[in-house]
């Protein structure tokens, strides 16, 4: 499309005098609307798609279910080890120091 045709076009649909024939169903009167109104029309699903909108939502449930299991868990056996390791700190630090022990010297061994 040129330039020359879109501004006859718009130039005509500002002036509401009409379209040109090749835009005709841009037409409010009738025809083809350019904002319909109305919902678009929506079909029953069929029966096969029913039953698969149904076995979804039933493994949904289940999948959320066991989502909300597994967080649950994650959550308590993280309070469980950080309050293990709080213990075990505690623990190391009550503890008294042993001495190190001092490694033992190698004695070479002489070749003969």
């Amino acid at each position: 499309m040129t330039t020359d045709v879109l501004a006859a076009v718009i130039e005509a649909y500002q002036r509401r005098s009409g379209l040109p024939g090749l835009f005709h169903c841009w037409k409010k009167e009738g025809g083809m609307k350019l904002n319909p109104e109305s919902e678009p029309i929506k079909k029953a699903p069929s029966r096969m798609e029913a039953k698969n909108e149904q076995t979804t939502k039933a493994a949904r449930l289940i999948i959320d279910g066991e989502l909300s299991k597994r967080v649950a868990k994650t959550e308590r056996l993280r309070a469980m080890r950080l309050a293990q390791e709080a213990v075990d700190a505690a623990a190391a630090e009550a503890a008294p120091k042993k001495p190190a022990k001092t490694p033992r010297k190698k004695v070479a061994a002489a070749k003969a």
